[in-house]
């Protein structure tokens, strides 16, 4: 029972003492508590724990992102006998290994060391013998078969990109429509995001009725105007998938990290033009020449090993003219009937069709160009008005009669001109973005920052892939800054 305060004599104590224990009688399973002191107050308080955003790092890197702590008043400045954490996975993350470095006056920088593949739940204790703040933080560790690196979080899945400006990139995931800021030379979580979903009309949902991917898979910018593809392929059972035939733009507005995005229209009929353009001869090739309605078919696999599937994974500026744009395919390989070489298309009204929002038919088709990259689909091509870099890789998943190698290419534009095959060192990595053309003239030595698509990367011994995991924390893709190396003989 609750300690009677004396006020105004015995009486009115009773009746409140009464009072309490009646209304405790009338409430079945209520509890008396005596009204807690400052102290009790602060030691529940204590045991609070402030759960900070879930992290995740890389074995035997040095860049990995760092926690940054805010200080409560009474533990500033900071002092090192306050400090303690545990972990609960010291096969992962060994207590030791969470190192604290002040940061300004307010603020503690941590950095976690991992020592193994998995999960763990650090606990960060602050304590000075009156006041206690803990802190929780679920940490993630993979390793990583190529050193070197940035690690960006959030997202798995990285397959377009952008450079802002030396310091920043904006990234194009296929498994979702956020247009994400990141710094280019650190590893760490967006900077800033981006949510497209509410601009692009998209009617094919999920059961929960969350839009499903419009797949992302390229990306080209003119001046401050960014332009963003839908890969425009089925889904993975190869079914039509609505939603991945958008192509829109985006402005540029603010520099550095305080850029931001701002949505300025879509087309939404650009495969429907495609197979038209192919079945009505307007290439001039043949009626189907390339096979685009059979590739587009429900029922094919836009992955299909043989390369007759159909994905555009690849945008740039055209070579000599600056209003049309090159669309490059990662499958379907061409000709149908000897699938080997890449194609890439020319849309001539690209920047104006991509925020008209016109009808079925808009789009403008200039003559069809056929690259070999030795059996190879594009994976991103990227112009700076005289010279093109291509990224090619696997037209499908784990053809018998197909490289499943990346390799990088470099051409002059011309369409009776092989592109040059270039020795990069492309071991470990998944190339599906090119950051930013390194000034010309390029040579042997000239470096090019790549975005890697990790999303089918199991990172943690469990058996789950990137694109699955449930928390975004964990969730990451790579880029790294390659040499072209030198030309090599084909």
């Amino acid at each position: 029972m609750a300690t009677p305060m004396k006020f105004m004599g015995t009486g009115l104590v009773l009746v409140l003492a009464i009072g309490i224990v009646a209304w405790g009688a009338l409430v079945p399973g209520k509890k008396l508590l005596a009204p807690k002191s400052s102290k009790s107050m602060e030691a529940a308080k204590s045991k609070e724990v402030e759960e900070l955003p879930d992290l995740s790092g890389v074995l035997e890197v040095t860049a990995n992102p760092k926690v940054i702590l805010t200080l409560p008043e009474w533990a500033v400045p900071f002092r090192p006998q306050y400090y303690r954490v545990s972990s609960s996975n010291i096969q992962v993350v060994r207590s030791t290994s969470v190192l604290p470095e002040p940061l300004g006056e307010r603020q503690l920088s941590l950095t976690i060391i991992p020592t193994g593949v998995g999960y763990s739940h650090l606990h960060v204790t602050l304590r000075d013998g009156v006041h206690t703040k803990r802190f929780g933080i679920h940490y993630a560790a993979s390793a990583s078969e190529r050193a070197g690196g940035y690690w960006h979080l959030g997202a798995s899945d990285g397959s377009a990109a952008l450079a802002i400006d030396s310091g920043w990139m904006v990234v194009g995931d296929d498994e979702d429509q956020t247009l994400r800021l990141y710094a280019r030379d650190q590893s760490g979580p967006a900077a800033a995001k981006f949510d497209m979903n509410p601009f692009l009309g998209l009617t094919d949902l999920h059961h929960n009725g969350k839009p499903k991917e419009i797949d992302i898979e390229a990306a080209v910018r003119q001046g401050n105007q960014l332009y963003w593809v839908g890969s425009e392929s089925h889904d993975r059972a190869g079914q039509p998938a609505l939603n991945r035939g958008r192509l829109f733009r985006t402005d540029l507005v603010g520099t550095g990290k305080a850029s931001e995005l701002q949505f300025i229209g879509r087309y939404d009929y650009l495969l429907q033009d495609l197979i038209h353009w192919d079945a009505s001869n307007a290439h001039r090739r043949g009626t189907n020449f390339f096979g685009l309605t059979a590739s587009a078919a429900p029922g094919v696999p836009s992955k299909e090993p043989s390369g007759e599937g159909f994905v555009i994974e690849g945008v740039c500026r055209a070579v000599g003219d600056p209003q049309t744009a090159w669309l490059a395919f990662r499958a379907p390989l061409v000709p149908p009937d000897a699938r080997w070489k890449a194609l890439i298309v020319p849309v001539t009204n690209f920047f104006v069709l991509a925020a008209s929002g016109d009808p079925e038919g808009s789009a403008r088709f200039g003559a069809p160009i056929q690259l070999d990259l030795g059996g190879r689909g594009v994976r991103d091509v990227m112009c700076d008005g005289t010279n093109v870099l291509i990224v090619a890789g696997p037209p499908g998943r784990m053809s018998p009669s197909l490289p499943h190698d990346f390799r990088m290419f470099t051409w002059d534009g011309n369409p009776v001109h092989p592109p040059e095959l270039r020795l990069a060192d492309l071991t470990g990595l998944h190339p599906e973005a090119i950051v930013e053309l390194p000034p010309a003239p390029w040579t042997e030595n000239s470096t090019v920052q790549l975005v890697s698509d990790c999303g089918t990367m199991e990172y943690y011994g469990d058996g789950v892939l990137a694109k699955d995991l449930h928390s975004a924390g964990f969730k990451k893709f790579r880029s790294d800054v390659v040499k072209l190396g030198p030309v090599v003989t084909r």
